[in-house]
């Protein structure tokens, strides 16, 4: 196989390199095994953020069941609602409790749903719904 004479020069040039650190420093002998570990300690750039990004996590709740006398009155204040009324829906999603603030904009009886803007919240897990004053 034929080198480029260009490449033969670059790998003469890194031998050379090779050779002069050699005879400067000695041969490289690796390090033993627990000098080798420490290089690599763990590092924290950031004191804390560990604990604060733990800290900020998302504590799941169980989805809380509603009396029949509650679902009544949910019923009943769905049925009050007119599109474009603004109001405030508390609501399980994701293991939490989500409370949203807007402008009603559709109750889909077929799809068993209301919109508050363009979110979508399914009607079996809304926990609170009201009327607010604008």
């Amino acid at each position: 196989m034929r080198i480029d004479p260009q490449e033969r020069a670059y790998r003469e040039a890194v031998m050379r390199d090779i050779k002069r650190s050699v005879a400067k420093y000695g041969r490289h002998v690796a390090r033993p095994h627990a000098d080798r570990a420490r290089q690599f300690m763990p590092f924290a750039a950031l004191k804390g953020y560990h604990e604060l990004a733990h800290s900020q996590e998302a504590t799941r709740i169980p989805r809380p069941e509603l009396p029949e006398e509650r679902l009544a009155e949910l019923s009943e204040a769905l049925q009050s609602l007119n599109p474009g009324d603004d109001v405030r829906v508390s609501f399980y999603e994701g293991g939490q409790r989500i409370t949203l603030r807007g402008p009603l904009s559709k109750v889909d009886e077929v799809a068993h749903s209301v919109s508050i803007g363009v979110k979508r919240i399914p009607l079996a897990s809304i926990l609170d719904i009201e009327p607010t004053s604008s």
